[in-house]
């Protein structure tokens, strides 16, 4: 993600960028996002902190986000008026889980009832993230050595948020207005 801020900055964007609880440098328990809406509301505040400096005045804004941080862009702009965003870019968004890796019913209400309890727990099968979604063998060893990527399994809460928020945004995609541009896609050949 470094690199995207260095490109836009150097082309001249003034970018700014939050660590998301439980990720990057933040201090909160690593992995571990129970709730979006407050994580949405937060960076609100920030985003319209920055825009009320001097030098921001009158100046378009942007989204990026990409995987959870574009699913997060989304619900920015359902949840504030049309007009304060001048659109997104949208890498990989997290619009809904694949049928393929959903987990089946009832998995979905178990582990949203054991989540009420044991909601840090790291205990969601998956494969690495870094290799299923980055391609580029330069930016595959940048993000694994990453000194503060998370290396466990997803926490409990964290999933069943992201389950939660997926199903709004699924539901919700008819109600975005914002221009975006979505990128995604699969790098080589099989």
């Amino acid at each position: 993600m470094k690199s995207t801020a260095v490109f836009l900055a150097g082309s001249g964007f003034a970018c700014f960028a939050a660590d998301l609880p439980g990720h990057g440098r933040s201090h909160s328990l690593r992995a571990f996002v129970p709730d979006l809406d407050s994580v949405i509301a937060d960076l609100l505040a920030s985003f319209r902190s920055v825009r009320q400096w001097e030098e921001h005045a009158g100046l378009s804004c942007f989204l990026f986000g990409e995987s959870m941080g574009g699913a997060i862009c989304l619900l920015i702009h359902l949840r504030t008026p049309p007009e304060e965003w001048a659109g997104s870019l949208l890498v990989a968004p997290m619009c809904k889980i694949s049928d393929r890796i959903r987990p089946p019913w009832p998995l979905p209400q178990i582990l949203t009832f054991v989540a009420r309890f044991e909601h840090t727990l790291p205990i969601v099968p998956t494969a690495d993230l870094i290799e299923k979604s980055v391609k580029v063998p330069t930016k595959r060893l940048v993000a694994t050595r990453n000194p503060v990527r998370y290396n466990s399994r997803p926490r409990l809460g964290t999933v069943v948020e992201l389950l939660r928020a997926t199903d709004e945004l699924g539901a919700s995609l008819g109600e975005v207005t914002i221009p975006f541009l979505v990128v995604h896609g699969r790098w080589g050949r099989r």
